[in-house]
């Protein structure tokens, strides 16, 4: 899962270079290979020298934000709602369609600011007081310290999550004094937290519109703040991930396609239709 939030954040362009560099691409197609796709493409649009006639160098590229990112998947999600996304279809998904406090950028295992733009963690390592930027949900929706505390409170519980919630076991309670300001209070220092809050689970949700809908209206309709909103999705065929136009979002669409068989993958590379890994 970590590779996961490394390989989201190579992704895309952001409207913060120094805190979110994942928001590029204008479509895009999920697959088992995501990850080689996602970073190869970041590596095609964030220029290199380009050779002159005489073999000397002129320069970099300038990068293309936009277009239509296709990529062949044998499999597709089980599910869209972050807290219990254990599969990796499931993940490359959830990593699209949601932000979370804090994330990991490519080549770094230190955690750096998401959702929040800095926190602080007292001297006995037992209290973590983070501090929301402002942003929004795909539907124009705040997102607030109450959707934080939500997310997180079903991240640690083991009927939401059975397969991470341990993760988040120590943490005892979790306050939102205001509506930018998330207190969480541990039973013992955990330095992996922040590390654990960079994973799928971790992702914050809006509490109302679930609260409205229900775990199944939100499998089939998920909201997130994340660089893309869902389009659609035609099990046994596609899914469809379109850019979230909020403002702090510059990104397209994804379209992750899963192929019935290996030979009509090849059809579909050979025809263009789908990337060559």
């Amino acid at each position: 899962m970590r590779a996961l939030a490394r390989a989201r954040c190579a992704a895309a362009g952001s409207h913060d270079m120094t805190v979110h560099p994942w928001r590029w691409a204008k479509t895009f197609v999920l697959s088992m290979a995501f990850f080689a796709i996602s970073l190869a493409a970041l590596a095609g649009c964030g220029g290199g020298a380009t050779p002159s006639s005489d073999g000397t160098t002129t320069g970099a590229e300038t990068p293309q934000q936009g277009g239509t990112l296709n990529i062949a998947t044998p499999g597709e999600p089980l599910k869209l709602d972050p807290q219990g996304a254990a599969d990796l279809a499931t993940q490359q998904v959830v990593m699209q369609l949601y932000d979370q406090l804090v994330v990991l950028l490519p080549g770094s295992d230190v955690p750096q600011p998401g959702l929040a733009e800095s926190w602080t963690i007292s001297e006995d390592g037992l209290t973590y007081t983070f501090k929301l930027r402002a942003a929004k949900f795909s539907d124009g929706q705040p997102v607030t310290a109450e959707d934080a505390k939500f997310s997180i409170e079903r991240a640690k519980d083991p009927k939401a999550d059975p397969g991470y919630a341990q993760l988040f076991s120590t943490i005892q309670s979790i306050d939102a004094p205001d509506s930018s300001t998330l207190v969480l209070r541990l039973s013992a220092p955990t330095p992996a937290l922040l590390g654990y809050l960079t994973f799928g689970p971790g992702s914050i949700i809006p509490k109302a519109y679930f609260a409205k809908v229900g775990l199944n209206g939100f499998n089939k309709s998920p909201i997130g703040s994340g660089p893309f909103k869902l389009e659609e999705f035609l099990r046994g065929q596609r899914v469809v991930l379109t850019r979230n136009t909020q403002p702090s979002h510059t990104v397209g669409l994804i379209h992750p396609r899963q192929l019935q068989d290996s030979a009509h993958a090849e059809e579909q590379r050979s025809e263009g239709e789908m990337p060559q890994v």
